[in-house]
């Protein structure tokens, strides 16, 4: 056989010739098959026509099939075809589409939505398609979702934090030393989106911050923020009237701070938090016999958060009338408080009883108490005028110590 395409051969088998095979060149092909070996040839013709595949080339400026749109109109893209009658295009932002006149294909329009596109065009009418490829991606410039905040801060480092939506952004934080009327780039660049302050002193309060943050579409600028470096408070503990206390002595622990503002207090014993105290003093009434020891108080600027920590005091007992039992009022309208040390802090069974000066026992109360000095309270109110003689036992009713008791 003569004739064929690239790609297409023939073959002879008993009686039967045939050609086959896959074209690799497009074309009109005329051929002859003749056959051999007999007397005289005979001749069989045909035609194989190969049709081209479709092509389609980026005929508009290059990049243009990657491109990033700020706003408005996009770079129109054109694509030209080969051997197609036709073309789609799948993938492309709202508002842009595209358009086949010709053998030319055009993507244009306005998008309407944010993000990257990935499209692809492929050709339609021909023996094979092709396709085209690229990336349409649509921002905006920078957004600043969450400002930078002032701070106002004990130590002498100071962290600014800005986030901002974008593509490509780049940031530049600035400094003001004139109140905000101008700005300048810090130096050495700061380039990322937090700024860590370190080295600060009061002097430096006065300074302003702000970064601009860019991108291929446009800038943004932040508020201006400050660094406020805080001054510890200054806190003066102070025993009344000595660091010596029991139940019998009109007193307590004193916190003096300057300068004079809006703080809050933690005190300690022995370096444990004693909850519930959160004012400038710390007195028997409010649990300062519970038990002795090592005392501080801190108080925290409530505006700056800004914490001093006082000068130590340590508090005793007065050793040498532990065994005092310590009645209070006395004389009494009605209501007293008694109380007895113990030289340990653990819950421990106390009972009270109540005498007349003949020895008839008029009440008896029992208690649990803790701490150094434990409180045990009782209403006498309903007794009649005159001198009682009041008992204390422990739990299993030996005696711990008396005294009397006038009702009046």
């Amino acid at each position: 056989v003569t004739g064929l395409p690239a790609g297409v051969t023939g073959t002879f088998a008993g009686s039967t010739f045939t050609v086959s095979g896959t074209p690799t060149a497009a074309g009109s092909f005329p051929y002859t098959v003749t056959t051999s070996g007999g007397c005289s040839t005979a001749t069989a013709t045909g035609t194989i026509t190969v049709n081209p595949n479709a092509t389609i080339t980026l005929s508009s400026a290059a990049g243009t099939n990657n491109q990033t749109n700020c706003s408005g109109a996009i770079t129109n893209i054109i694509y030209t075809t080969g051997n197609a009658t036709g073309a789609t295009v799948t993938g492309l932002p709202a508002g842009v589409s595209g358009s086949y006149a010709a053998g030319v294909f055009t993507i244009s329009g306005t998008p309407t939505a944010a993000g990257v596109f990935s499209y692809t065009v492929t050709t339609s009418g021909g023996c094979a398609t092709a396709t085209g490829t690229g990336t349409i991606t649509v921002t905006g410039g920078p957004v600043i979702t969450q400002q930078p905040q002032s701070i106002t801060s004990c130590t002498t480092t100071a962290t600014f934090t800005v986030t901002a939506t974008g593509s490509g952004l780049s940031y530049v934080w600035q400094v003001s030393t004139n109140g905000g009327a101008t700005f300048t780039n810090i130096s050495p660049a700061q380039t990322s989106s937090t700024l860590v302050l370190t080295g600060l002193t009061p002097a430096q309060s006065v300074r302003q911050y702000r970064v601009i943050i860019s991108s291929a579409c446009g800038t943004a600028t932040s508020n201006t923020v400050t660094a406020q470096v805080g001054t510890p408070p200054v806190v003066v503990l102070t025993a009344v009237p000595s660091v010596n206390f029991n139940p019998s002595v009109q007193g307590g622990l004193y916190a003096t701070v300057s300068p004079v503002g809006n703080y809050v207090y933690q005190w300690k014993r022995n370096d444990v938090i004693i909850p519930g105290i959160l004012g400038p003093s710390y007195t028997a009434a409010m649990g300062l016999l519970y038990d002795f020891g090592r005392y501080t108080v801190s108080a925290i600027d409530v505006a700056s958060g800004c914490t001093g920590r006082s000068n130590a005091l340590t508090l005793t007992d007065i050793q040498n009338v532990r065994g005092n039992l310590f009645i209070s009022p006395n004389p009494t309208r009605g209501l007293i408080r008694v109380s007895f040390y113990s030289n340990t802090l653990a819950p421990k069974g106390q009972m009270i009883s109540l005498y007349d000066l003949k020895g008839a026992r008029i009440m008896t109360k029992e208690y649990t108490v803790s701490g150094t000095y434990g409180n045990m309270d009782m209403d006498m109110s309903k007794l009649a005028n005159g001198t009682y003689r009041l008992v204390l036992r422990d739990a299993a009713g030996k005696h711990v110590a008396d005294a009397n008791v006038v009702k009046y």
